[in-house]
């Protein structure tokens, strides 16, 4: 697939079955980098742009390490709670209470290193998307131990890393955590103008999602150059393809300290208050599921996103991000 202008993917629009709709479609086209994985078994050890492999850090930092203790001292919390119900299996519950106090003495641990991206590979497109010029972007994750980030205390289970000039990377010979299932793999990037799968809400629209609307199912697809939900899309920047809905007010509450793992955790006087906030998140980087490239699996076919809110983008507080796994 070769790189995509703003007036390709207007002039797709303007044929489509949209066309009398898009002034309020428009809006919500953004530009990101489609990335296409390679496997490589020679890169793992290399400073490139890559998914897996030994650790990369800006020189001088510590490879970074999460206490889960919060997060499982909640789900013990949870399991206590839910082995109350009526019917409940109290031998399932008391397994699932032992599982997480043995992770919380089991603290701190090192995060799993996950991608390094050098700002230099995609520095023709770094304004359009907001991003740094020059330097390199590096992300880690639990992907052990994390459990969903819709609770507060899921804090600290992801990192990012920004280092303003790649010349002060280096590599980790001896990474505390490596996962040899999984494949080194170098990345490409290509240009592209993509819609997120779901805008009924921004635009008012009943019908404007890929699963309502076969014209909005057919533009959103042609846009990415997918025939069909199930293929890999990796991505930095732009509009993110969401396994499920919500993934921008995840952050936006979660990252200010509101629970939002229940339909009623939405409809509190603080989440109302906060919800308007979650237009001011971006993504970041989108990692999909990938057989082929660096093997991982996220849940069932499900995909990880690291955001970030847009005022944190612009004054590079790429630490602040805040990371979502979503799965079917």
């Amino acid at each position: 697939m070769r790189s995509m202008t703003l007036d390709e993917a207007v002039a797709t629009l303007r044929a489509s079955g949209l066309r009398d709709r898009i002034d309020r479609i428009l809006p919500h086209l953004a530009p990101s980098l489609r990335i296409r994985t390679t496997r490589d078994v020679h890169a793992g050890k290399s400073i490139v742009s890559r998914f897996a492999g030994h650790g990369v850090l800006p020189r001088g930092t510590a490879w970074p390490e999460w206490d889960s203790a919060p997060l499982h001292r909640r789900w013990i919390d949870y399991s206590i709670a839910s082995s109350k119900h009526p019917g409940a299996s109290r031998r399932f519950w008391e397994e699932q209470i032992a599982g997480y106090e043995k992770l919380v003495r089991e603290n701190p641990k090192p995060l799993l290193f996950l991608a390094m991206i050098r700002l230099s590979d995609v520095a023709p497109h770094a304004q359009t998307l907001g991003m740094p010029e020059r330097g390199a972007l590096m992300f880690f994750y639990d992907a052990e131990r994390m459990q969903g980030s819709f609770w507060p205390e899921a804090r600290g289970g992801w990192r990012s890393l920004f280092a303003e000039d790649d010349a002060d990377l280096t590599l980790v010979e001896q990474p505390p955590i490596h996962v040899d299932e999984f494949a080194p793999s170098t990345l490409s990037f290509e240009l592209q103008y993509s819609l997120p799968e779901d805008v009924r809400e921004e635009t008012g629209d009943d019908d404007l999602s890929a699963y309502y609307s076969p014209d909005y199912e057919k533009v959103h697809r042609a846009l990415l150059g997918v025939s069909g939900p199930d293929q890999v899309i990796h991505q930095l920047g732009g509009a993110p393809q969401e396994v499920q809905n919500g993934l921008f007010l995840q952050c936006q509450l979660a990252s200010n300290g509101v629970d939002c793992g229940r339909p009623e955790d939405f409809d509190t006087k603080r989440a109302r208050a906060l919800r308007p906030g979650a237009k001011d998140w971006r993504l970041v980087l989108q990692i999909d599921s990938d057989e082929e490239g660096p093997g991982w699996m996220w849940g069932d076919s499900g995909r990880l996103y690291f955001c970030l809110h847009k005022d944190d983008l612009l004054h590079r507080g790429f630490e602040r991000s805040w990371a979502v796994e979503q799965c079917c």
